[in-house]
């Protein structure tokens, strides 16, 4: 064990507790005075009274002095963090492939090149290696909760809750460093030319932006996502030629009385007026019907995922609605539950395509294998680009 300060390092081997008579092995006394004289300062405080009591007079440090003149490593947490995935025993990343395996992945890259998101179905949730500072396309950007309250036009660089990235620098999201939630996305690649934006939610409120589609590149896809779902709303939405996308809610560690079924579908609704110019009543209480019914006035064609507490919601011709937290079986002790949405857009001879996907999934404790509960596509949705 080494001990830092500025001016010396000291190197202490072989701390053990001094041995004890067995015959007060049973005494209360005896075990407390055992385990004090065990801990990690009281064992360093040793050995600094036995050290300097044998070093002709040099004064004794105080340990106070030392503790504040102490510092912490440089990049110790990233080496720390690299020590643990590197452990086999924690590092449950795969990325071997066999010869079947290889055959099918090339097979469902080709596909997801082409515009098509079913590959997409029951793979877990897609992450990055490396992120780029500019999206492939100019945007509208919002972000309204309790932090922030910014809208902004027309740009293309990465903004607070957006992240993007290449086709060949993905990986599998993962729970804890070396946990994937599946190992899909760790064995497979894309082609450079998949361009893929992974949307964040706001911190008790939303992130969102719309994007032209008519500035789409021909056969560049692409895919957009909002990482893990446990608890979030998020929405797609086309409108005339504007492509848009809000996810909305709070992090597993705030402790606010913000609840997403409410004030989640009212950020959206109010992020999108802001967005658009619009207006309408928020003043009422807003809950995911309403939303659901907001969506439909407001898009010619949209979904929503939500994270449902047993509410019904009415259906309608313009709104795909999926709650990915309905009761299953298929959900038990040794296996956990995420939800996934994307979205894919390609430029196809002049015509683009959208498709939309959500996913409720299961993940095994064990085998760390991801499968699809039950999902809902949109199926191939065309516009045809508009000419200036």
């Amino acid at each position: 064990m080494k001990v830092f300060n500025n001016s010396r390092s000291y190197t202490v081997n072989n701390i053990t507790a001094p041995k004890i008579n067995s015959k007060d092995n049973n005494s209360q006394f005896t075990n407390s005075v055992k385990s004090a004289k065990n801990t990690p300062i009281t064992m360093i405080r040793r050995f600094f009274n036995h050290h300097f009591s044998h070093s002709g007079g040099e004064k004794k440090p105080n340990m106070r002095e030392l503790i504040s003149k102490s510092y912490v490593l440089p990049d110790s947490g990233c080496t720390a963090r690299s020590n643990f995935i590197e452990t086999s025993r924690f590092n449950r990343v795969v990325t071997k492939l066999t010869t079947g395996e290889k055959k099918e992945l090339l097979k469902e890259s080709a596909s997801v090149m082409n515009g098509n998101i079913r590959p997409f179905i029951g793979k877990g949730i897609i992450s990055m290696e490396a992120k780029n500072d500019n999206l492939p396309v100019t945007y509208d950007y919002i972000i309204s909760d309790k932090n922030h309250g910014i809208l902004r036009e027309n740009i293309s660089s990465v903004n607070f809750g957006i992240e993007c990235y290449n086709g060949d620098k993905i990986k599998s999201a993962e729970i804890i460093p070396g946990t994937p939630i599946g190992n899909y996305y760790n064995k497979q690649t894309f082609n450079h030319d998949l361009k893929i934006i992974q949307l964040d939610s706001g911190n008790c409120g939303t992130v969102g932006f719309r994007l032209d589609i008519n500035q789409l590149t021909p056969d560049r896809p692409l895919l957009i996502h909002g990482g893990e779902l446990s608890g979030c709303t998020m929405v797609y939405g086309l409108k005339d030629n504007y492509f848009y996308a809000f996810h909305s809610g709070q992090p597993g560690n705030d402790k606010s009385i913000w609840e997403t079924k409410k004030d989640g579908s009212k950020s959206i609704i109010e992020s999108h007026n802001k967005m658009t110019g619009s207006t309408s009543d928020t003043d009422k209480e807003i809950d995911i019907e309403t939303l659901s019914s907001y969506l439909h006035d407001n898009f010619d064609i949209c979904m929503m995922a939500f994270c449902g507490h047993g509410e019904t919601i009415g259906s309608k011709k313009k709104v795909l609605s999926f709650d990915y937290n309905k009761p299953s079986i298929l959900v038990g002790e040794n296996k956990s539950r995420v939800a996934n949405t994307m979205a894919m857009l390609v430029n196809k001879g002049g015509v683009i395509e959208i498709n939309m996907l959500s996913d409720d999934m299961t993940i095994d404790k064990k085998t760390l294998e991801t499968d699809s509960m039950t999902y809902v596509l949109s199926g191939p949705i065309e516009k045809p680009i508009i000419q200036n």
